[in-house]
């Protein structure tokens, strides 16, 4: 019998309830496990179920519906007569039992089905990616800056409160002697209630800052306190009654008083990253927001909100390296022409560092342009270098830095900050993707593929995507073709389209099935009739099949076109086989890389 609302319990004590977003990002996990990726019954029982009951129709979640939505009976069903429903239910019971005892132990979401109940129960636990400190000291010069409480009325203010948050957050960043935890962690605990202690174990974190904002017209009242993870001992608070304008000095005096709580010392801030007009701050505030959703819409309307920023602000750099950054992320998702994305993502990059020369950001995303577009490698490695002398707790330049050296063939250097990245950024899919390419590039094929496994509950739509598609490129050179195609085929449309087809594409013409990798690659080309598709789809199912003649065509045309993913070809384990081939050697050395990988012979 079916309940009538989705019931919630935490699983642990002091656990705060999973959001949609984790429990579609658990529920992407479990789909692709090895466990229930070859049973189409229990992913198509598991996912309806799922779905429905996120979406408030519970009602709709019982024996006769389901047997027709699910098993595909037909009116002449009865639900006292076949009872394929019941059996189902009882596996997909035991088999849930069986993953939470075994690969999904760790998960931080479980779900689980009460017995005479089809709907289905969700509980939290910690993520297995969270890091463990249990039985050591926590060390105070590690902050958290968790997301401020947004106590105004208006719901619409969390962009403002979120803001806030990350002014200070990037404060702190500036300050050698600590180590800041990043934003992604520290707002996977946004609109939780987990205890103070428990978020320190999991982020490694000796002190954590939380606060609320109250705004009322243009009164603005915030609260601050800085609390020791260990005991929840409070080390420092206060609270700012203020008129709307004062939200920046306000800012300041937080990061200050957080720093002199920690004997360290904060900086003046340099050059014109302050604007002094709040209209400006909100528009950039509101692109952030925008951005930080981490999807193709999102950062649409970024551009949108970053663009009306500086024609109103010219002198505010924070916009430009933001319209920066978003550029490169929309050339490296095959949105747009790489050479659109050098050109105007280049031109906001140098003005942000014209009009401030200690924009970490700035200087970073620049040195991402000279490395992945125009392939000035020392030039680039050096911009990044002073990105994280200037804030050595900025995630974005550690980890741009780290792929750079992956690209150039030091793995060493690559994985020392890719390591210091998930230090700062512990939840972070983004990070972990990351860490999991380095195994890719390695060869180590089962360590990427726990590590992508790790990342899948952490993330939202955006990275999920991302996470799931390199999951099934791992999959697909190991040979595990079913299980790539599987995961893969899972995957939305939309503007993902492209990547998806792709990855479908490779995945079937290295299983054999050139039909259907002829079909991906017609459906790419007829894509490509109504606007820019990246040919790394195309080069990847060419490869796949074999027809090195026509990958070579591809892949002169994408350096011509100066593709930011090209130079992973020098690491990609798929062009293993070409390495020796003169036209390989040609594009390696028209990138300005070794032509002898490190590590690679």
């Amino acid at each position: 019998m079916a309940a009538n609302s989705v019931e919630l319990a935490a699983r642990g004590k002091g656990e705060s309830q999973p959001s949609i977003e984790q429990i579609h990002a658990h529920l992407a996990k479990v789909l692709a496990s090895e466990m229930f990726v070859r049973s189409d019954r229990l992913c198509r029982f598991l996912r309806w179920t799922v779905e429905r009951a996120l979406a408030g129709e519970t009602a709709q979640i019982n024996e006769y519906i389901l047997g027709h939505e699910v098993f595909d009976r037909d009116q002449r069903y009865d639900p006292h007569i076949d009872s394929i429903v019941r059996v189902e239910a009882r596996r997909l019971r035991n088999k849930l039992r069986e993953y939470y005892d075994g690969p999904g132990a760790n998960d931080p979401v479980g779900i689980a089905y009460p017995k005479g109940s089809y709907v289905p129960v969700f509980s939290v636990a910690t993520p297995v990616a969270a890091v463990r400190t249990a039985g050591r000291a926590l060390d105070p010069r590690t902050v958290a800056v968790l997301p401020f409480v947004n106590l105004s009325s208006e719901p619409d203010q969390d962009f403002f409160c979120d803001g806030i948050t990350e002014e200070i957050l990037n404060a702190l960043t500036a300050v050698p002697e600590l180590n800041v935890v990043a934003r992604t962690s520290v707002f996977y605990f946004k609109g939780g209630n987990t205890d103070v202690r428990e978020i320190g174990e999991r982020l490694g974190a000796g002190t954590i800052i939380e606060g609320s904002v109250r705004k009322a017209g243009r009164l603005l009242r915030i609260s601050a306190k800085a609390i020791r993870a260990s005991d929840g001992l409070t080390l420092w608070s206060d609270t700012f009654d203020r008129d709307l304008a004062d939200v920046f000095a306000i800012q300041d005096e937080i990061a200050r008083a957080v720093a002199g709580s920690l004997r360290v010392s904060l900086a003046s801030p340099e050059g014109s990253s302050r604007v002094h007009d709040f209209e400006g701050y909100m528009l950039y505030l509101r692109g952030r927001h925008y951005w930080n959703q981490m999807s193709l819409e999102g950062i649409e309307n970024a551009l949108d909100q970053f663009t009306r920023a500086v024609a109103l602000f010219p002198n505010y750099t924070p916009p430009y390296a933001a319209l920066a950054e978003a550029y490169g992320h929309l050339s490296s998702w095959g949105a747009i022409p790489p050479l659109e994305a050098l050109e105007k993502g280049k031109r906001a990059a140098l003005e942000a560092v014209r009009l401030n020369e200690r924009s970490a950001d700035a200087l970073a995303t620049l040195g991402g342009f000279l490395a992945m577009f125009e392939w000035r490698w020392e030039e680039g490695a050096e911009m990044m270098k002073r990105a994280l002398d200037l804030e050595p707790s900025n995630v974005h330049a550690c980890e741009l830095y780290a792929i750079q050296w992956l690209y150039r063939g030091d793995f060493g250097a690559a994985r020392r900050y890719l390591d210091k990245a998930l230090q700062l950024d512990p939840l972070s899919p983004r990070g972990l993707r990351f860490k999991s390419l380095y195994y890719f590039y390695e060869r180590e094929y089962d360590k990427a593929v726990d590590v992508l496994k790790a990342a899948i509950p952490l993330g939202r739509d955006a990275t999920n995507r991302e996470v799931l598609c390199s999951l099934g490129w791992v999959y697909t050179l190991q040979g595990r073709y079913d299980q790539a195609i599987e995961v893969l085929r899972n995957l939305p449309e939309g503007p993902f389209l492209v990547t998806k087809l792709g990855a479908l594409g490779e995945a079937y013409a290295r299983a054999g099935d050139t039909a259907a990798a002829a079909d991906a690659l017609g459906r790419l080309q007829s894509r490509s009739k109504d606007g820019y598709v990246s040919p790394r789809g195309a080069i990847y199912i060419y490869a796949g099949l074999g027809k090195w003649d026509r990958t070579f065509q591809e892949l002169d045309q994408a350096c011509d076109d100066r593709c930011p993913w090209l130079p992973s070809i020098h690491m990609d384990p798929r062009f293993d086989s070409v390495r020796s081939d003169l036209r390989f050697k040609r594009l390696v050395e028209r990138m300005h890389l070794l032509t002898s990988p490190v590590g690679q012979g």
